[in-house]
Parts: C-alpha cells; structure tokens; sequence
C-alpha cells in the first residue's frame, strides 16, 4: 500500500520547519456551494439538512429543496446587480434561510460575511 506524502515533514518539532514546509493544496477551481450542495443533484430527495428550534418544531430539508432555495436567492442576487468577488452581508440567525443566503452567494462567485444578530445592539 503507498500513502501520499505527507504535507509536513513526520517526525519534526522544530515550527520554522513545519511552517516553512506547509503548503495548502489549493485547486484552480473549487466552489463552495457545489462541493456541499449541487453536486447532490442525483440524490435531490435524499435529507441534506434536519432543523429543530428551540421550542421544538422542526423541518427536513432535501438537497433539491437547498438547490432549488439558493438558485432563488442567487439569481435575487444576480437582480440587484451582484456579482463575482462582491461581499455580500448576512446577518440572520442560525437557520435555515442563512444556509440558503451564503449557498445562494457562493454559486454566483460572491464572498458571504456571516454577521451575527448578537451585535445588532452594538455601536462604537
């Protein structure tokens, strides 16, 4: 059996060596939202993601329903005129509709900001 080589030299406890070996291995094309979502296309109607709030009520959500959701919002993105490399902020809770929004920015090639509710009260 062969095993790939390692990205970090074994054996070593000297951090100048490991970091200066260190390479990410960063492809020329990766997107976000397809590696966890559209790449699902075949198993549409397999659970992707199971939601239960607080109070008890919860909600399955197949991986068509996330495609289906985020092509949506991309293209409400694409409408207001984002596109590849823009920054788009998102400051909802930890739901559902957050994973739609930073999915949806992802597709069209924009940087999401998850911005927390919990700061909303905030100021400098």
């Amino acid at each position: 059996m062969t095993y790939p080589t390692p990205l970090i030299p074994h054996g070593s406890d000297n951090f100048g060596v490991l970091q200066e070996t260190f390479r990410w291995k960063i492809p020329e094309y990766f997107n976000i939202a397809e590696a966890v979502c559209d790449r699902h296309q075949v198993h549409r109607d397999r659970v992707a993601l199971y939601w239960e709030d607080a109070s008890g009520q919860s909600a399955e959500y197949t991986f068509g329903d996330l495609i289906e959701l985020s092509n949506r919002f991309a293209n409400v993105l694409v409408g207001l005129g984002i596109q590849a490399g823009d920054r788009v902020g998102i400051i909802l809770p930890q739901r559902v509709e957050a994973a739609v929004c930073h999915l949806a920015a992802w597709k069209i090639g924009a940087i999401s900001l998850p911005l927390s509710v919990l700061f909303l009260g905030l100021t400098h």
